[in-house]
């Protein structure tokens, strides 16, 4: 397996990789952003969607998917220098406490994703793009599909996109 990051500078850009990216048969489950709370609720209608289905139907009867549906129901966790966060995906849950619960003032992200693998630079490139209004997206995927990833991302705008692990 191999882990593809990529850095979104704009929620609509993820939205469309996260999109194409279950277009091509990646699971949602296999999918993980990290996006700043205030980010997503001024991109989303994240209230009133459930997680943990492939789809699902909102108050109003729309289906929410993607981006929504990943990030749909999570809890924010405050990180120190990003402020209160948004981690969508089994992975991006276990990298957001411990970057919650890092000593490391200012530089908790920078740490956590470091733990991850991901060179100190690039590391330091996602967090101030988390700061700044970004995304951070990351897919586990077969060796052979790796590329699809990449090449998904890149095409719609993902930053410093590469297998750190």
């Amino acid at each position: 397996m191999k882990t593809v990051f990529g850095l979104f500078e704009n929620y609509g850009d993820a939205a469309e990789s996260v999109d194409a990216l279950l277009e091509e048969g990646f699971a949602s489950e296999s999918l993980n952003v990290i996006v700043r709370e205030n980010v997503a609720k001024e991109n989303a209608d994240l209230g009133a969607r459930e997680a943990g289905v492939q789809e699902t139907e909102d108050d109003d009867g729309q289906m929410s998917r993607g981006l929504a549906q990943i990030l749909g129901g999570e809890q924010p966790v405050h990180v120190s220098g990003v402020r209160d966060i948004l981690a969508g995906g089994e992975l991006a849950t276990i990298l957001a406490k411990d970057a919650a619960s890092s000593f490391a003032p200012g530089m908790a992200l920078e740490k956590a994703l470091r733990d991850f693998g991901v060179p100190q630079e690039v590391a330091e490139a996602y967090q101030n793009g988390v700061e700044n209004g970004g995304l951070i997206l990351w897919v586990r995927a077969p060796d052979g599909r790796a590329p699809v990833v990449a090449k998904v991302m890149e095409t719609e705008n993902g930053k410093l996109v590469g297998d750190y692990t």
